[in-house]
């Protein structure tokens, strides 16, 4: 009876460890139309994401942003929406040992995302033709840092990603954007001192 008690509360301290993060970030992106470098523009939009975290700062996390530019060549605007599943490593920099403010802390993440872009109300070369929408395989990496203010609130200092994309143009059919966002974090169960 006490070993099966010890297994129950085994099993119960290992799911606690675990960690929900929710971001939503205002996220500019530097994209361009073709491979000429005079043909770049920002994207405005934003994102959401939520990502759960294991012990040792390994995670998953899933992330949903779409951009909007109007007139990038007369008459023809682009909007898209980039759906995106992966990996993530997490880890505490700084955090006050004592004092009411020891639910603060920083920390860096790095991650490493894969998925689909999905353009539509513009101008996508096809066989036969042009469409007004596509989709293609989408690829982001890189990484950001938090600061938690308090046990469930925090800020998104800045994230910092290298976006490449495969929708249809006139050039390379790739598009490696620099994509930046800022905005707050909210943070559910365990604390993350393990990270």
């Amino acid at each position: 009876m006490t070993r099966v008690h010890h297994k129950h509360s085994a099993a119960k301290k290992v799911c606690s460890s675990d960690a929900y993060d929710v971001a939503a970030t205002y996220a500019p992106e530097r994209t361009q139309i073709s491979v000429s470098p005079n043909d770049g523009f920002w994207l405005q939009g934003g994102g959401v994401e939520a990502a759960v975290n294991f012990q040792r700062g390994l995670g998953l996390v899933a992330s949903v942003s779409g951009g909007h530019a109007s007139n990038v060549t007369p008459g023809v605007d682009v909007n898209k929406v980039v759906v995106l599943g992966g990996e993530r490593y997490t880890h505490t920099v700084w955090r006050p040992r004592k004092g009411p403010a020891r639910d603060r802390h920083l920390e860096l993440f790095g991650q490493w995302l894969f998925g689909s872009v999905h353009g539509f109300g513009g101008v996508y070369p096809a066989s036969g033709g042009v469409k007004s929408s596509a989709t293609a395989f989408a690829m982001q990496a890189g990484g950001g840092m938090n600061l938690a203010l308090s046990r469930h609130f925090g800020l998104r200092l800045l994230d910092v990603e290298f976006l490449q994309t495969a929708l249809p143009n006139n050039g390379s059919i790739t598009q490696n954007d620099l994509r930046l966002a800022t905005g707050i974090t909210v943070h559910f169960g365990a604390s993350t001192a393990h990270r």
